[in-house]
């Protein structure tokens, strides 16, 4: 299991990272961004489990959601964006 931190919205550098398979043209924006906490995890065999993204917030908005994203990825929120027991186990238990 792994989780790792990134910055959405705005950038503070020139590089952005997106899906090879994506089509679209993406750029980065200089000024403050909002982070997202992403859930992985993946065995030895190769077997991974779906990632779970946290956002900072109350309530989920599906706006935040891209259309491209997988049906089958878990979405979450908590008051600073970071995992929690709680938010882990709901997580493995789906």
């Amino acid at each position: 299991m792994d989780e790792s931190g990134f910055g959405i919205g705005e950038s503070q550098t020139t590089r952005v990272l997106v899906p090879a398979k994506l089509n679209q043209k993406h750029k980065s924006v200089v000024g403050k961004q909002e982070w997202v906490t992403d859930i992985e995890c993946i065995n030895a065999a190769g077997v991974s489990l779906t990632p779970m993204i946290i956002f900072k917030a109350k309530n989920l908005n599906s706006s935040w959601l891209p259309s491209e994203t997988p049906s089958n990825w878990h979405f979450a929120v908590s008051k600073n964006s970071w995992t929690s027991n709680d938010l882990g186990l709901h997580w493995l238990i789906k």
